[in-house]
């Protein structure tokens, strides 16, 4: 069987390093000329360090990274030094046998990409078109060139050539601005797990890469006019900490400011199917979703393990109906992960953020709704379901 999958990044080589498992021979389309390195952190969750020990691949994401001790506990506060509590990742690590790794984004491309190899990977390959056949679905590239093969999966982000074809041109949805850096300083001593502080409108979450190292997000909901420049909107996020507590200006200003990343963050509405007769669709193109439960990635690496599960050993003429029992088993986790993840968006963050945290804690981030997240096997399938039917603060 042969697979192509359209788009190099996290979703795309994980996927192929997944079929690959289970004998699929997999081309990788990715449409940069190069991957950047762009220094920013992610913190891999139980759910997708175990898709990662599936793909072969977490030990060297566990020595690369940095893994959070059984006893972790993310403090969050306001502005004002107000504790809202801790996000108790230490419970959950001891819960589920398996660590919070924080981890720079490009290393983890990295390792993907040594472990898939330059073999079946194209670069510079531009996506133009894709039809699905009686007998194959065939891509076509900006180059000329095109490929024929038993399936195609669009994992190629949050503005997926592949979705658009499929389900229409439906832009994402605008949630904030957001800007991410790394500091090498070292955390507060009663701080090392990491640490939020949220206020009107802005929050900025600090995890640790390593002893002396550190990544950092600020989120900017109230972002209309905030410039999309990385000095300049550092320049404003400095001028907005001037209230806050000291050692978050402290850690901010101390950023390398080669490596600032100013992004939007944006999700897109949950669709009822991903799979048009060959064709389906992968991580971010199937379920954008905002930042706020650190899912993203983690439910990426779900989606190619998954994949690969339910195309082993599958005929030629069976791919549709393969692909469509790989949606079935996705969409009503990943939509619940979305709907969950974009509720903290919706309050009056320009009045009540800390409200707002303070429920969102202990009914989400430390409730049954994230132990449901983290204990996902993606290679066995689902253990359990929430009592909740949704997450909302």
């Amino acid at each position: 069987m042969k697979v192509a999958v359209i788009g190099g990044g996290v979703g795309g080589l994980a996927a192929s390093l997944a079929l690959r498992q289970v004998g699929v021979h997999t081309t990788v389309f990715e449409r940069q000329h190069r991957f950047p390195r762009v220094a920013v952190g992610i913190v891999l969750t139980p759910n997708g360090v175990r898709a990662l020990d599936v793909l072969g691949v977490g030990d060297q994401v566990r020595e690369r990274g940095h893994c959070l001790s059984r006893e972790a506990a993310h403090q969050v506060s306001t502005l004002d030094g107000e504790s809202l509590g801790a996000i108790r990742y230490g419970e959950f690590y001891q819960r589920h046998g398996t660590p919070f790794v924080v981890i720079r984004r490009a290393d983890l491309q990295q390792i993907l990409l040594d472990a898939h190899g330059q073999v079946g990977l194209r670069m510079g390959a531009a996506l133009l078109e894709v039809r699905d056949g009686d007998h194959a679905a065939t891509a076509y590239f900006a180059d000329g060139s095109h490929m024929s093969a038993d399936a195609v999966v669009g994992a190629d982000g949050l503005r997926s050539a592949v979705r658009a074809q499929l389900f229409g041109m439906e832009p994402p949805r605008h949630v904030a601005t957001t800007l991410r850096g790394i500091t090498r300083r070292e955390l507060p001593p009663d701080r090392t797990d990491g640490f939020t502080v949220v206020g009107p409108g802005l929050g900025l979450f600090f995890a640790p890469l390593g002893p002396a190292e550190m990544y950092w997000t600020a989120t900017i909901i109230s972002s209309e006019g905030w410039p999309r420049d990385p000095a300049e909107s550092m320049e404003r996020l400095l001028e907005r900490l001037e209230r806050w507590p000291s050692i978050v200006s402290e850690l901010v200003r101390a950023v390398d400011r080669e490596y600032l990343v100013a992004t939007d963050l944006a999700d897109r509405s949950p669709l009822a199917v991903w799979s048009k007769g060959r064709i389906t669709l992968l991580g971010d193109a199937a379920h954008a979703m905002t930042n706020f439960l650190g899912q993203g990635a983690n439910t990426t690496l779900e989606d190619a393990v998954v994949l690969a599960r339910c195309l082993d050993r599958v005929e030629s003429d069976d791919v549709a109906d393969a692909l469509t029992g790989y949606e079935l088993e996705r969409i009503g986790r990943t939509t619940r992960i979305v709907q969950s993840s974009a509720a903290l968006a919706s309050g009056e963050w320009s009045r009540d953020t800390a409200e707002i945290f303070r429920g969102y804690l202990e009914k989400v981030l430390n409730g049954e709704f994230m132990d449901w997240v983290y204990g996902f096997s993606s290679d066995t399938g689902h253990p359990r379901r929430p009592q909740e039917t949704e997450a909302r603060s």
